[in-house]
């Protein structure tokens, strides 16, 4: 399936700093508990893929809408966990980091709000116009499009200058970037 390539398993263990937007925190901190995070939450993430309740041969409206929706709404949950989280990590004690953390969180906020409205648009679909490879191609090419935006938006901070050398090290941002959908 089109979406199989953007929820590769990741490892690690999810975890924030437990602040709040406004701490200052060391680089290693940030960006360590930023990438755990993320990993946490692709884990999550390929865990509601695989756990989307469809059966193979039906290909009935309401069958394929159920299937979908126990597959976004885990989704969904797990997306609004994880910008939470985001913005509980503080900011890095870099030149900036209130504008890295600030753009980063709207970036998140903004991929949440897509794939809602992705899961609301799935479901407010008339029954009668369900088309089951239009609707699922549809559906999930958009869920891999916020993937992408999500991964991308995390992947800018390994840029930095002053948090690449941390990014680098750390095993969760390697696993994070190796698994890019």
């Amino acid at each position: 399936m089109v979406l199989a390539l953007g929820l590769g398993a990741c490892g690690g263990s999810g975890g924030g700093s437990g602040g709040s937007a406004d701490e200052v925190v060391a680089p290693a901190t940030y960006v360590t508990s930023l990438c755990r995070t993320m990993v946490q939450w692709s884990e999550e993430a390929e865990t509601a893929f695989a756990g989307m309740d469809l059966e193979r041969d039906d290909d009935r409206p309401a069958s394929l809408r159920r299937g979908f929706l126990s597959y976004f709404d885990p989704l969904q949950e797990s997306t609004e966990e994880m910008v939470t989280r985001v913005e509980k990590l503080g900011r890095p004690d870099v030149a900036d980091g209130a504008a890295v953390a600030g753009d980063l969180r709207e970036e998140l906020t903004t991929a949440a709000a897509r794939l809602k409205a992705n899961r609301n648009s799935w479901a407010a679909i008339p029954l009668s116009d369900v088309q089951p490879a239009a609707s699922i191609e549809g559906a999930l090419t958009v869920v891999q499009d916020q993937m992408r935006a999500v991964h991308d938006s995390v992947e800018r901070l390994g840029r930095s200058p002053e948090l690449r050398p941390v990014w680098d090290r750390e095993p969760a941002c390697t696993t994070f970037t190796e698994k890019r959908p």
